[in-house]
């Protein structure tokens, strides 16, 4: 565990009183018998309300308007976003090394599956990350923050690890309120992420590494109804071979 994170263990927050990411899966992919049938058909945000709900989130929620991004724009689980500390955003490189995650009652964890991983980065999620690291090194100069704090790239204003309640309550809840968006879970930001890039022609199997995944058979089983109908064109196909 880095050391930049270790600090943030020996402090101790208010007992969580809202879901967390590792241990509650109700919040992300439903329960009991709706289980199976959301991960067939995960929620996610289409490419007409995508624009809609980040032009939001910037207004609105500007000190998490990044955050959220990584879950967008690079597929991060919530743990893994606020996991992130400077050392793993690669700015010259495009990419973000996912080496850890956060659960909501502030545990540090290896990241899924426990294996580590290189995301590539969209050049509007640098932009992003950029202005961000910007905004909280000139918080952690007023605040005074220590260095361990100032290496931690999504903390609170008070320069702690953001818990899952709280950012479920106080900015993502609202968030989709305020842009007048139906509620979904947000590792709905992840599907978003792994949607978009398959509807575009990403290869499953680089998009399959990019999640972190086991195996290319849960991707599969995940996000095989992207798109049916170009699949389905592919039939007229074979009669190119019987000609």
């Amino acid at each position: 565990m880095p050391a930049s994170l270790g600090v943030f263990r020996a402090r101790r927050h208010a007992p969580a009183t809202g879901p967390i990411p590792a241990a509650d899966l109700r919040y992300f992919i439903g329960k009991g018998a709706n289980r199976k049938a959301n991960a067939r058909h995960p929620k996610y945000f289409t490419q007409d309300e995508g624009p809609r709900f980040v032009e939001a989130a910037t207004a609105l929620y500007p000190r998490w308007s990044a955050f959220i991004l990584t879950g967008l724009l690079a597929g991060l689980l919530w743990g893994e976003s606020a996991a992130l500390i400077r050392s793993d955003i690669d700015l010259g490189r495009g990419r973000l090394h996912v080496q850890r995650t956060i659960s909501g009652r502030g545990a540090v964890a290896p990241p899924k599956n426990g294996k580590d991983r290189w995301v590539k980065a969209s050049p509007a999620l640098l932009k992003a990350l950029r202005g961000h690291l910007e905004a909280i090194d000139l918080d952690g100069s007023v605040e005074e923050w220590s260095p361990e704090q100032r290496q931690v790239v999504f903390p609170t204003s008070s320069g702690n690890l953001v818990r899952y309640p709280f950012f479920l309550e106080n900015v993502w809840k609202p968030l989709l309120k305020r842009a007048k968006l139906p509620y979904r879970p947000y590792h709905s930001t992840r599907h978003t992420f792994a949607t978009w890039l398959l509807e575009g022609g990403a290869d499953i199997r680089w998009v399959q590494r990019q999640l972190g995944h086991a195996s290319i058979g849960q991707t599969a089983d995940t996000y095989g109804h992207v798109q049916p109908e170009r699949h389905e064109a592919a039939v007229a196909g074979l009669d190119r071979y019987l000609a």
